[in-house]
């Protein structure tokens, strides 16, 4: 609801400023998006708060041996990506987001870094801390592991279908989900999703984005994610 009022007024608001055009339908776009990524984090730091104190440790971002989770994340990408390529071979080789078209990634050089931003940092930071921080803690305790992985897997596939063309796509997204949720169990940190979540986008980003030097905006950006990944943990991890 969030999102829907206040992604729409923000929106027809840039439209009404920025007139016809395309360009003003990207911005209004990327800053839709961004308040979506803003309402998850809003809610689910507001739903926590009902039941006692927030801290950072409580969406399970807290520190990780950081050698034995780059392992499991890199295993875990390959696997994924092994998985992801013959499923896209027999399904649908076309299937396809259209989310960075919306965002207008290749049209301009400030559209493309604005919306590298969004997708490879600011996004897989919010859906983790919503999807695996808080919705999925919360459905564990109640339904236990494997229930909990299920139910959260198949919504956040099912929340990033735009169209027919994405429907191949789905299955392959609930299973990435559920490796975050199993990655998250097994190093009892976030962190290790939010990393294998950044490398993903990262590689969507420059696969998908025509635009010369996308790759490297949308590589940049994931390494210095990646980079916070491995040492702001630490730094937030509150005393005792």
């Amino acid at each position: 609801m969030l999102t829907v009022v206040v992604g729409g007024l923000v929106g027809a608001a840039v439209r009404s400023a920025g007139g016809p055009g395309h360009r003003a339908d990207h911005v209004a776009s990327l800053l839709a998006t961004l308040i979506q990524d803003a309402a998850l984090v809003l809610v689910a730091v507001a739903f926590a708060a009902t039941v006692g104190r927030v801290a950072a440790a409580s969406f399970g971002l807290r520190p990780a041996r950081l050698v034995p989770a780059a392992g499991l994340v890199a295993l875990t990408l390959v696997g994924f990506y092994a998985v992801s390529a013959a499923w896209t071979a027999l399904v649908d080789p076309q299937a396809e987001q259209d989310t960075l078209a919306a965002l207008g990634a290749d049209e301009t050089p400030v559209l493309l870094v604005a919306s590298a931003i969004l997708v490879v940092a600011v996004a897989p930071l919010a859906e983790e801390l919503f999807f695996r921080g808080f919705f999925y803690r919360a459905l564990r305790n109640r339904l236990g592991v494997p229930a909990a992985i299920t139910a959260v897997s198949l919504l956040f596939g099912a929340i990033h279908y735009t169209g027919p063309r994405t429907l191949a796509l789905l299955p392959m997204l609930a299973l990435l989900s559920a490796l975050f949720c199993l990655l998250y169990e097994r190093t009892g940190s976030l962190w290790p999703a939010v990393a294998l979540h950044t490398i993903n986008n990262a590689v969507a980003f420059a696969a998908t984005t025509q635009t010369p030097g996308a790759a490297l905006v949308g590589g940049a950006i994931g390494a210095l994610m990646l980079g916070a990944c491995a040492l702001v943990p630490a730094r937030l991890q509150a005393p005792g």
